[in-house]
């Protein structure tokens, strides 16, 4: 298959990152950024083993599910990317602080790594993106709020079409990414959309079961 012939030639070049990344941990133990090096670079490792399970989603085939917390998740996603929103003059604020145990493929977190990130380059007028939760006996919903332009009630549920395209202030659309997180969503039997936020902006939203 094509796509384990890729994953092995970009795996050479991430793996001497990470190891180079861990040598230069034992130098400098308390060295924020070189930690925050080595912990995205095993983040890419992860991403490119779970390329064969994308191939899957995309494909719509079944893919293998284990408990995981979401919060942890989000968590990780959260730390990796502070210092980018931080350098664009953007406030990330993540109010999920406890356990959120659902059963699910690891490549979930391409959902939260793409909503976090499309907040980022099409919100930074609205200066801030909240990240929070709902729960309840069967769901668990995360919501990314930005205060942003608000996307128009008719291309709400377009924007997770892969042939459709929104623009933000200088030019860039989104497309492709969402919908990644429609076929992600649709292997885990769980429901994606967006929603307007107050005074303005979106709330990009998955709910997922917890069994």
């Amino acid at each position: 298959m094509l796509i384990d012939v890729i994953t092995h030639d970009i795996k050479n070049p991430a793996g001497v990152i990470s190891g180079m990344a861990e040598l230069m941990i034992e130098k400098q133990p308390d060295n924020e950024e070189i930690q925050l090096i080595s912990h995205a670079s095993e983040n890419l490792l992860d991403t490119i083993k779970n390329a064969t399970t994308l191939v899957q989603v995309t494909l719509e085939r079944d893919i293998s599910k284990k408990e995981i917390d979401l919060h942890i998740i989000i968590q990780d996603i959260v730390k990796e990317i502070a210092s980018v929103f931080e350098k664009a003059g953007m406030h990330l604020e993540n109010n999920i602080t406890e356990s959120l145990i659902v059963k699910a493929n690891p490549i979930i977190r391409e959902v939260f790594n793409n909503y976090i990130n499309n907040a980022l380059k099409y919100a930074t007028k609205g200066n801030k993106v909240i990240i929070d939760h709902q729960q309840n006996a069967d769901t668990i919903t995360i919501r990314v709020k930005d205060y942003g332009t608000t996307i128009p009630e008719s291309e709400r549920k377009r924007i997770f079409d892969r042939k459709i395209q929104l623009t933000n202030e200088i030019g860039n659309g989104r497309g492709l990414g969402l919908a990644i997180v429609s076929r992600i969503a649709k292997a885990h039997n769980a429901e994606i959309g967006v929603k307007p936020n107050k005074p303005t902006g979106n709330i990009f939203y998955i709910k997922i079961p917890i069994g």
